[in-house]
Order: structure tokens, then sequence, then C-alpha cells
């Protein structure tokens, strides 16, 4: 004869609740810390902002600060890559325009994730070059995807000419990322920053829809 012990199952799914229950809650702090920090960002600077002065104001423990974060650079990146992923495949493609409309139309919609938030985002910038080559990090902006995906099905797909077309695309994404390094470095605004990406992705473009030769 089976026995099924009530109790024992109560206890177990009393366990999962207090688990999640824990977990929703570290989720809660962690989201607090992020779009506190932000909010500090955003009144005092971030290279103004202490990580005393983040805790302090969401009144938790500088330990508890780094259960989640290693450093003010991690909730900068965090907060961009959250700006990415908000960025909608389906936003800047359409399968009946060129590529290169498809392109302008992906610089267009990532422009406006920006505005307003212009000086955080150059920081974001410096930010990400110092974790260049860490994979954990990029993977966050997985931007080279989506350059694959508009190339291969804008509606003039058959003129892309594939030889060497992932350093060609990897020559876009750093052309772009460079651009907009050097844009805000001369002091600009993000007034005309389309404009500037859209002559980097016209002068790319020449590689992507031409032959190059290979060694």
């Amino acid at each position: 004869m089976i026995y099924y012990d009530h109790s024992h199952n109560m206890n177990v799914v009393k366990g999962v609740d207090t688990m999640s229950l824990y977990q929703q809650q570290r989720k809660q702090v962690k989201k607090s810390i992020l779009d506190t920090s932000v909010e500090l960002f955003g009144k005092k600077g971030y290279e103004n902002t202490t990580i005393d002065e983040i805790t302090k104001a969401i009144g938790v423990a500088k330990g508890t600060f780094y259960n989640f974060y290693q450093s003010k650079s991690e909730i900068l990146i965090s907060w961009a890559a959250q700006k990415f992923q908000t960025i909608r495949i389906h936003q800047a493609f359409n399968d009946n325009k060129t590529l290169e409309d498809n392109l302008y139309k992906f610089i267009e919609i990532m422009v406006k994730a920006i505005e307003g938030e212009e000086e955080l985002f150059q920081c974001f910038l410096k930010e990400i070059l110092k974790f260049h080559g860490d994979k954990e990090y990029y993977k966050q902006f997985d931007i080279i995807s989506i350059y694959h995906f508009i190339i291969k099905n804008s509606n003039d797909a058959n003129r892309v000419d594939k030889s060497l077309l992932d350093i060609k695309i990897e020559v876009l994404n750093n052309s772009l990322f460079m651009g907009m390094i050097n844009w805000f470095k001369a002091g600009n605004s993000v007034d005309g920053l389309q404009q500037h990406l859209s002559k980097i992705v016209r002068v790319c473009l020449y590689g992507i829809l031409n032959g190059v030769e290979e060694d």
C-alpha cells in the first residue's frame, strides 16, 4: 500500500511559494538599484554619482548593491541594454524596401531611442570600450544579427556581394559605433547625428554591394 504524505507536499508547495517570493523581492531590489542610479546619473552626472549615494537613496547596504552589480559601469550597461532591447526588428525593417532604406530606418530608431539622454549615452559609449572583447557584455547588444537579418531580407538582397560579408558587417558596425563616439566627443548634440551616421552607412554600403578581392 502506498501512503501519500500530504503534510510533506504542503511543505514543498510552501517552499516553492517562498522561493518565488524571494526571487520577486530580488528582482525588485535590482530594479530599484537600476532606476535610482539612472535617476541620480541624470541629476548629478554619471561621474559625480557615488555608490554610497545610490545605496543611501535606496536605503540598502553596500553589500546589497554588490550582490547585483559589480560597479556603476555595470548599471550603465544594463540601462543601455534595456534601451536597446526596446528596439524591435519589425520597426526597423520592411521587406518591400531596399537595404539602404532599411539601414537608414534602423539608424533613425536608434537615434530616437537616445534623444533626451545623450549625456548618459555618451558615458555608456566610453564605458563599453573598457569591456572590448568581453562577449558577456557585447551579447547584450547583438546588432550584428540585426544587420545580417536586414541584409538577407531586404528586397534587393540579390545585389549583396557575399564575399567577406562577415567582415563587411563588422566594418559597418565598428564604423557606426566609432562614428557615435567621435560625434559626441566633438561636443555635438544628437541633432544631426542621424545624418552623420547615414553617411557612414552609405560609404559602407559600397563595400557590401560590391565585390572585394580575397587573398
